[in-house]
């Protein structure tokens, strides 16, 4: 008997084997659509995001081209507390498992300085100033001279040069702005030295102008300054704290990037005003 037959006798046996045909032709055809787009796709092959937070472009480039990652800069910003042409921020995130070949967005920090405008504050009291180039960008330092008016400025130098008005700067650098501080007779009250060990220089800096005093010199126990860049503490200065001195006084401060010698030498000072201070009770 043939199959023909067969079936042609049973025709519920002939409908099931048709049902079971269609099934097993469309799991076949459905095994071959899906191992199709995992070959595609990349089904199952993940790779760790790798941190590349911090590293100069070209470096963070090898490193997810060594992942089997692509990547593509999708902004730029300026963060003068970061180092210029560095990656500040990734998407995705460090940790992440994607597919290979995935895109790894960038934010990176500018390549270059920002560059400021300096805005003229010639007949500017000392605190609009003050107030205006910090906001720039800027830092401040002060000089004293005889003028009629006080608290005035009277004239504005970069690096020890009169500037003409919106000379362009890099933004970090530092303008002098030189003050009148009235007739000489009208100063009649003394201000006290701040103790600034253990003090940022930015913090440092606001203490002394707030006690209407002026920062002198500023150095450095190895390198050169780099403000951009760097945090500098203070460990000495000079005059020495709790001295009481006329407004306008310049204070010198001595600076380093380890913060655990700033400290020492804060506490070893206490130490010795407390030792003279016992002496000084004793006799």
């Amino acid at each position: 008997m043939s199959l023909k037959t067969y079936f042609q006798q049973r025709p519920v046996l002939f409908v099931l084997f048709n049902i079971v045909l269609a099934a097993l032709v469309a799991l076949i055809i459905a095994v071959c659509v899906f191992n199709s787009l995992k070959g595609i796709t990349h089904h199952g092959e993940e790779v760790e995001v790798p941190d590349i937070s911090g590293m100069y472009i070209d470096e963070a480039g090898i490193i997810l081209e060594s992942q089997e990652l692509g990547y593509t800069i999708v902004d730029s910003i300026y963060d003068k507390s970061r180092k210029l042409g560095t990656v500040v921020q990734q998407v995705p995130v460090a940790g992440s498992h994607v597919k290979k070949n995935r895109e790894i967005y960038l934010i990176v920090n500018a390549k270059q300085v920002r560059t400021i405008t300096v805005p003229d504050l010639r007949n500017f009291s000392y605190r609009q100033a003050k107030v205006q180039l910090e906001a720039a960008g800027l830092m401040v330092d002060t000089a004293y001279t005889e003028s009629e008016y006080p608290n005035l400025v009277i004239d504005m130098e970069y690096k020890d040069r009169p500037i003409d008005s919106y000379t362009k700067v890099k933004e970090g650098e530092t303008i002098k702005l030189i003050i009148g501080k009235g007739a000489e007779s009208t100063i009649d009250y003394t201000v006290t030295i701040p103790d600034l060990l253990g003090l940022s220089l930015r913090e440092a800096t606001a203490l002394i102008r707030n006690s209407d005093l002026a920062l002198g010199g500023c150095h450095l126990d190895n390198g050169d300054l780099d403000t951009i860049h760097n945090t500098y503490w203070i460990y000495d200065q000079e005059p020495q704290a709790f001295i009481a001195a006329r407004p306008g006084t310049t204070v010198s401060v001595y600076v380093t990037t380890n913060i655990s010698k700033a400290n020492e030498n804060k506490l070893n000072r206490e130490k010795e005003q407390e030792n003279k201070a016992s002496e000084e009770e004793f006799f």
